[in-house]
């Protein structure tokens, strides 16, 4: 595939993308940049990963900042993690995580 170049030093190819920042980074830049207790918790993945689509983010008041990236078994509803623990809608409820249940789904295919 095409080559991104990191977008801190703009010499190296980038392997990295951070989610919060949005950015594309080379290692080095990655550690030199992710420094420091909030910017060490930001999540960074490989670029084949952060190309792959996301799960939309919750719309629920004050979740808005959280991924749906659950699947509420018995109500078969997509919910993001405080949905999960916070609210009564879903409490005690089954809730797996939507890669399992995508896979789940694929293996029924298959089969």
């Amino acid at each position: 595939g095409d080559k991104v170049v990191c977008d801190r030093c703009e010499l190296q190819d980038a392997e990295l993308s951070c989610v919060q920042c949005g950015m594309a980074l080379c290692p080095p830049c990655d550690r030199a940049h992710h420094v420091g207790k909030v910017l060490k918790a930001h999540k960074v993945q490989s670029l084949e990963a952060a190309a792959l689509p996301q799960a939309p983010f919750c719309q629920k008041p004050g979740h808005e900042q959280y991924r749906t990236d659950l699947l509420c078994v018995p109500d078969n509803r997509l919910v993001c993690i405080m949905c999960m623990h916070l609210t009564r809608e879903h409490a005690g409820h089954q809730c797996i995580p939507l890669t399992e249940a995508v896979e789940g789904q694929l293996q029924d295919v298959r089969a």
